[in-house]
This record gives structure tokens, sequence and C-alpha cells, in this order.
């Protein structure tokens, strides 16, 4: 009894530190990216862009270690600044120029990953 007692809290403190606001927002923002990138209709871009920049909002008030904070800060500054031209884009009804910026996401998403190391 006394094992299973352990078991289970070490179960759950691996479960508690492999989940966190940050890696929840993210998870969230990869899916409405890959979302919006296999979708050519506006109103699908603009439900998905709702739930991405919500996403971003919680990521980007994360604490990361402390050597990475100022990437991480100017990550989350480069990517709110595309974020901005893609939701220009979209109320414009701009289809072509949001794919465009979906692009430069993409590229921003994978150079800080790799910066940060993030898998």
């Amino acid at each position: 009894m006394k094992h299973l007692i352990l078991a289970t809290l070490f179960m759950i403190s691996i479960t508690g530190c492999s989940k966190n606001g940050l890696h929840d927002a993210m998870e969230s923002m990869g899916s409405s990216f890959k979302t919006m990138r296999g979708s050519d209709e506006i109103t699908a871009l603009k439900s998905e862009l709702k739930t991405f920049t919500a996403s971003y909002n919680i990521a980007k008030n994360q604490k990361v270690n402390t050597e990475d904070q100022p990437m991480f800060n100017e990550g989350m500054k480069e990517l709110n600044q595309l974020l901005n031209q893609l939701k220009t884009h979209i109320d414009a009804g701009d289809v072509q120029k949001s794919k465009e910026v979906l692009k430069q996401l993409g590229k921003v998403r994978k150079k800080y990953h790799e910066k940060l190391g993030v898998k």
C-alpha cells in the first residue's frame, strides 16, 4: 500500500510538472496555426486568429528560465507584429496576404524554437 501511494504521488508530480500555462498556450497556438495554414476561408481564419491571439496573450505573460527570458520576449514581440499584420489582412478579407504572413509566422516560430531549444 505504501508503494502504491508513493507511486501515485510520483505520477502526480510528473504530470503536474509536464504541463503549465506556457505549454498549453503553445499547444493551442500550434493547433490554430495549422488550421489557419490549411484554410482558405476568411471566416475560419478569423475564428482561429481569435483562438491563436487568446493563447498568445496567455503565453506572452509566462516566465521562462531567467537566461532565456530576453530571447523569449524578443520572439513574442516579433510574433505580435506579425499577428497585427495578419489581423489587418484577415479583416480586409485578403486570404493571399494572410497566407504570406502565416508563412512568415512559421519562420519566426521555427527560429525562436531553435534559439530556445524547444522541440
